[in-house]
């Protein structure tokens, strides 16, 4: 609605970590896809729809060319590249302690070839039909944040740039995290002057 200028969530579980490729579990994936993109998204019926890429082709069966969406900035003004993608398909391989890794979604990917700033070519090691509903659930994150980042500067903040909706103001552990609008989204300015993720583990403070 026109006159909410700010919108406050309510939920019972807290994510394991605020690094968007720590994991593939529900509630990391809830709060990741607030400050990041993926290739794809899926819409209510659950079909795959263009998000950073835009469009995606089978040239023989273990090679496909993905073009990328051009124009996109990264929340710190940064432009989205191909670069950037073939390093979040590489660090999404070995992420530490992760519980839900989401190594199962690029195992097949044997190579990231970059074509140009928005276009790429996957090369798998076996036939891979669903290749992009595997590599299309991996957040992007810069290629400038280099091999070292870890999860913890995410944690820390440091690392929290991505291209999605929202943009990291704070976070407390156990109590709330706080976004702000990204002005410059792909998809149009989000809705809300402010966010807040509150947990609440106990039922009747979420109602």
């Amino acid at each position: 609605p026109a006159w909410a200028a700010s919108l406050t969530i309510g939920r019972a579980t807290e994510h394991n970590s605020l690094d968007p490729l720590f994991s593939d579990l529900g509630n990391d994936v809830s709060t990741a896809e607030n400050m990041f993109d993926a290739l794809i998204h899926f819409d209510a019926k659950l079909q795959m729809q263009p998000a950073l890429a835009v469009s995606w082709k089978n040239l023989d069966p273990t090679t496909w060319e993905i073009a990328l969406r051009p124009g996109v900035k990264f929340h710190d003004g940064s432009d989205f590249t191909a670069e950037d993608v073939a390093f979040s398909l590489r660090r999404a391989r070995n992420v530490p302690n992760s519980p839900g890794p989401l190594s199962s979604f690029v195992r097949m990917v044997k190579e990231v070839e970059i074509l140009g700033p928005h276009s790429i070519r996957i090369h798998t090691d076996v036939p891979t039909p669903l290749l992009m509903e595997m590599i299309g659930r991996v957040f992007v994150i810069p290629a400038k944040l280099g091999p070292q980042v870890t999860t913890d500067d995410f944690a820390a903040g440091r690392a929290m740039i991505g291209t999605g909706p929202y943009r990291y103001k704070s976070y407390l552990p156990a109590d709330k995290l706080t976004l702000e609008p990204n002005p410059s989204y792909w998809h149009g300015k989000p809705e809300f002057d402010s966010a807040t993720i509150k947990f609440l583990g106990n039922p009747a403070a979420r109602s």
